[in-house]
């Protein structure tokens, strides 16, 4: 772990604080809401009870649950914030971008200040993270179709403007920086296939789906989902509804070759809301608990561990144990290969990360 990493996690847990200030003002929301993003998890911990999967070091019940067994999900603080990777660096502008464009229609679309600073922080993605830019322009397409006054044909015109100062600031940074990364001809990217297909092949169905997901975040997807709309407000829905138009396109739109990386469009452009809207759901249950209180509390601490447990076990894992990447032979191979070798030499050999060609 470095320190800009540090620097990063903090500015993730600020920024996801302030999202969740403008979501609900209710108080322990949006600090409950950073615990759930750090801490949700699937249904891995059932593996728990296999010796073989408990003495698996790889097993961490969030990604790995056994040998040759794993889910589509990774960790959002083990797996994506703290390794050196660019997208780390995006997570804070994309949930900043959600939050202006949500400060932007509780300003009646007035305010263009707001729109042009989330133009300008949007522009500034593709080379960060073109997963995030993605994910957050899905997210901007869907909150403007949503908030558009079709049965007012008189705003029309100031709509589209209003939403043209976000959308051309963008596109001018943006645009530059998408056709030098299109200078290299990339080969499976942006296929349409169910992401549910890659951890279980063959033809898609609902069960799949579903398993997917319960797999990778256990009842946290399902409180996501029916159990907090109920229990929203109106602006609340509106809020949350764009980033369920994002989790449901890129359930079925492979961003690169690898469906887990469909797990960065997740990040940026569902997950951050998703776990204001389960925060909203404990909280909304908590304050209104009158008859069996005690019994209520005790479910509703028996759910929140049951998608908390496999992220403790992960944490504990990277803190307690080292994974290193190469051997010492490793190395030696690795560094003979950089002094004897051109750059475009071709190598047979596994496509796994830390081999040292």
């Amino acid at each position: 772990i470095c320190v800009p990493t540090l620097f990063l996690l903090m500015s993730v847990i600020f920024s996801l604080h302030y999202l969740g200030l403008l979501f609900s003002s209710k108080s322990y929301i949006p600090e409950f809401a950073v615990v759930c993003f750090i801490f949700a998890s699937g249904v891995g911990w059932r593996y728990a009870f296999l010796k073989e999967c408990r003495n698996d070091i790889n097993v961490n019940y969030v990604h790995n649950f056994c040998t040759d067994i794993y889910t589509f999900w990774i960790h959002p603080l083990i797996h994506f914030l703290l390794p050196q990777r660019s997208a780390a660096f995006s997570m804070p502008l994309a949930i900043c971008i959600t939050s202006l464009l949500i400060l932007a229609v509780d300003s009646h679309l007035k305010d263009k200040k707001i729109v042009f600073l989330a133009g300008l922080l949007m522009g500034m993605l593709p080379l960060l993270s073109a997963h995030t830019y993605i994910a957050v322009g899905e997210y901007a397409i869907f909150i403007c179709l949503l908030f558009f006054p079709f049965k007012q044909p008189t705003k029309w015109v100031s709509t589209v403007l209003y939403w043209s100062v976000f959308g051309f600031t963008a596109l001018a940074l943006s645009i530059p920086q998408v056709i030098w990364l299109l200078r290299v001809p990339r080969h499976g990217f942006m296929t349409f296939q169910a992401i549910c297909l890659e951890t279980f092949p063959g033809k898609f169905t609902l069960r799949k789906f579903f398993k997917l997901w319960w797999d990778s975040l256990g009842s946290f997807v399902f409180l996501a989902f029916l159990p907090s709309m109920l229990l929203m407000t109106r602006r609340q829905q509106m809020i949350y509804l764009p980033s369920i138009g994002v989790f449901l396109v890129s359930n079925f739109i492979c961003y690169q070759p690898g469906a887990m990386d469909n797990n960065k469009v997740f990040f940026a452009g569902w997950y951050p809301i998703a776990c204001l809207a389960v925060s909203n759901f404990f909280w909304c249950i908590i304050r209104n608990a009158r008859k069996n209180a005690i019994f209520i509390y005790c479910v509703l601490g028996l759910v929140f561990f049951s998608f908390i447990f496999g992220s403790l076990v992960c944490i504990y894992k990277a803190a307690a144990y080292s994974f290193p990447l190469f051997e010492r032979s490793d190395m030696n191979a690795g560094e003979w290969i950089m002094e004897n070798s051109r750059k475009d030499t071709t190598f047979l050999c596994s496509w796994w990360h830390s081999n040292t060609a």
